[in-house]
């Protein structure tokens, strides 16, 4: 695990999260996607540094060309996932956990955004949680592919240099 998110008897996993996303890191580079033509779904995966060291977190895109909705989901994983964004029709649906925080919506239609700060309440002092329950909709004004994934990384303090950022499959077949 990356110094960023070393997690200590003195040091609460959900402190280290915040630490390592108050850093600036910038996106090193990509192997490119990797489609499957059984699952049509395709894979893109954004190595990070800090500093100019690289760290073991990365930005995973999933992009589905064969689906008529246009959906992708976008990930920072430390692992695990500790922010992640669902570009989703405006028919689907996420459901937040009923309970305590009464600011969440119950139910959010469309792209969402599963931040970390509404999450750091399901972290154990050592551990962090395996899910990210809590969301929130996206902003109608993040329309596009392109929109979503650069505020996405701006949210959580990724840099993209000139030349690294890559367009989604086209629709159509995979082979």
């Amino acid at each position: 695990m990356a110094k960023w998110l070393d997690i200590k008897a003195d040091r609460h996993a959900a402190e280290a999260v915040a630490d390592f996303l108050a850093a600036t890191k910038t996106v090193e580079g990509t192997d490119g996607w990797s489609c499957d033509a059984h699952t049509e779904e395709c894979r893109l995966k954004y190595l990070l540094a800090i500093d100019g060291i690289p760290v073991s977190a990365s930005v995973d895109i999933m992009s589905f060309p064969m689906s008529g909705n246009n959906g992708f989901t976008i990930t920072l994983n430390v692992p695990p996932c500790i922010a992640r964004l669902d570009f989703d029709p405006r028919e689907k649906f996420h459901d937040n956990p009923v309970g305590d925080f009464s600011e969440f919506e119950s139910r959010i239609y469309g792209p969402h955004c599963h931040a970390w700060p509404d999450n750091a309440c399901l972290c154990d002092s050592n551990a962090l949680p395996k899910e990210l329950s809590y969301a929130r909709p996206l902003d109608p004004a993040i329309m596009s592919y392109q929109s979503a994934l650069f505020w996405f990384c701006q949210s959580v303090n990724i840099v993209f240099h000139n030349g690294v950022f890559i367009e989604r499959p086209s629709r159509g077949r995979l082979l």
